[in-house]
């Protein structure tokens, strides 16, 4: 497969992750809430690099930050939907992503000071 082919597959199969979630959340929130909380975008990642031939170590240490970053973001969770009854969408989701980066910040100093470096 050419470069440019590859690129268009997996633009093609990764937004193709994107709209199943959304059209399944469209028709059950359970469901789509499942499915969008499985790692789905980590798998893909992984296996991009893998066959793009990348080093072991890049798949295990982009495994491991991604946990790392993963946990700051989950009180947000459930935060949203109480914002989202007082303050409208676009609002909520933009006071949301200003606590998850503030949080995210805090969480980086704090786990600066156990040895682990997120930035």
């Amino acid at each position: 497969m050419t470069g440019h082919m590859y690129l268009i597959v997996k633009y093609l199969l990764t937004a193709g992750v994107v709209v199943l979630v959304s059209e399944l959340a469209r028709r059950s929130d359970k469901v789509g809430a499942l499915v969008a909380s499985l790692p789905l975008v980590t798998v893909l990642t992984l296996i991009w690099l893998y066959l793009e031939r990348q080093p072991m170590e890049k798949l295990s240490r982009h495994m491991s930050y991604t946990f790392w970053y993963v946990l700051p973001t989950l009180p947000m969770f459930l935060c949203f939907p109480w914002l989202l009854s007082k303050l409208g969408f676009g609002w909520a989701l933009l006071v949301w992503s200003m606590l998850t980066m503030a949080l995210f910040m805090v969480y980086v100093l704090l786990m600066k000071q156990f040895g682990i470096d997120l930035l």
